[in-house]
Order: structure tokens, then C-alpha cells, then sequence
């Protein structure tokens, strides 16, 4: 990483005295302090290799690798992280992904069906991609950089950062997201799952 550690403090106290600790180790500590304003973006990289998924990753996206959700309908592990962040509430969300990735998704959310479809699922994908704004980034120079890229998207307000080949999942009714939002704003409890794309079916088949 790049060599920083964070901290959650509780209250100010806590952080003074945090603060202070640090620097009986010789570590200078600075202070960041984040208001509980309403959470509007989300950012997600989805711009990697996906090396360990060699070799289907030549041709598909590890964020495109189908599962299988709540619903019983089967999906890109992409749309699952979307279709969460817009029930969240979330207004805007920045895909950061090469140039050469960003027809893939123009595609699949632009493109009309032809076959049958369920629940109006086509309506669904373009009410998601209203939303989206790409952000393109053919560095490769890691996830850091690829975050600095979204000054301009982001502006001064806080926002959510998920990755693009992890999942999360809930015993409770609300996605991890929703209750993430919710802490954020109210201090509720987190209950969750957590795992990367290889091993999803574990994570979609456990007991609720």
C-alpha cells in the first residue's frame, strides 16, 4: 500500500489522545474528520487482469463472471454490486476501467434483448446505467492511482468505494450497502459476509 495506517476514533478524545500516543513513537498522526453528510457517489475499479481467473478471463471480465443472486436469477457479479448501490440510494457511480472495457458495458446495459425477459429486467439495466459515468484509466499503475482519477467525480464529498471483484452478503434483509449507509448515519450494526469472486458459490449458498 502506500505506507499509511487509519484509525477510527470514536469521539474527538479518543483521537486526541490516539494523536498523541503516535507521537510518543516517533509517528505523526493528522486528523480527519468526516461530517455525516448524505452519501451520493460510489466509485468501483473494475479495470484489473483477473489473472488467478486465467484463462477465462481472455475473454470476460471477472466482474462479468455469472452468479447466482437472491432473486434466483443469474448475473454478472457487477450488476449484483450496482443493483445494491441504486436500492441504497446511491445517485451517481464511477466504473473505473480501461478505454477498451468500456464497450463491454455499454453493451450489455444499452443493447435491447430480443428473447424473453423477466420482471422488465431490461428497464431495470437502464435505470442502473442512467447512473453510471465512466472513468478510464489504461495506467494499470494500482488501485491508488486509479481512485486519484476520481477528483473531478467525486468533488469534496464523501463516498463509497467498492471493488468490482468482491461480493458481500447479509443475514438480514438489507445488503451490506444499505447497512453500511446506515451505520454511517445512525451507528447500526453491520452484519455480513465477505468473499472474492472465486469462491462465490460458497458465499450464495449458505443458510440464511
Amino acid at each position: 500500500g502506500d505506507g499509511t495506517v487509519q484509525f477510527v476514533a470514536k469521539n474527538e478524545t479518543c483521537q486526541n489522545q490516539l494523536i498523541n500516543y503516535l507521537k510518543t513513537l516517533g509517528i505523526n498522526g493528522k486528523k480527519l474528520n468526516l461530517k455525516a453528510n448524505k452519501i451520493k457517489k460510489a466509485i468501483i475499479p473494475v479495470g484489473g487482469y483477473g489473472t488467478r481467473m486465467y484463462p477465462m478471463t481472455k475473454i470476460i471480465g471477472k466482474e462479468f463472471l455469472p452468479i447466482r443472486d437472491n432473486d434466483g436469477i443469474i448475473k454478472p457479479a457487477i450488476l449484483i454490486l450496482l443493483k445494491e448501490l441504486v436500492e441504497a440510494g446511491i445517485e451517481k457511480i464511477g466504473l473505473i476501467l480501461p478505454q477498451k472495457y468500456k464497450k463491454t458495458y455499454i453493451d450489455f446495459f444499452c443493447n435491447n434483448y430480443e428473447g424473453e425477459t423477466t420482471e422488465n429486467f431490461e428497464y431495470k439495466l437502464k435505470e442502473i446505467y442512467e447512473k453510471i459515468e465512466f472513468i478510464e484509466d489504461d495506467s494499470h499503475k494500482g488501485l491508488g492511482h486509479s481512485i486519484s482519477l476520481c477528483r473531478n467525480f467525486i468533488g469534496d464529498e464523501n463516498f463509497l468505494l467498492l471493488l468490482g471483484d468482491q461480493i458481500y452478503k447479509s443475514k438480514k434483509n438489507d445488503s451490506c450497502i444499505k447497512q453500511i449507509l446506515d451505520f454511517y448515519y445512525n451507528g447500526k450494526y453491520i452484519k455480513h459476509h465477505h468473499c472474492n469472486l472465486p469462491h462465490c458459490n460458497y458465499l450464495y449458498n449458505q443458510k440464511k
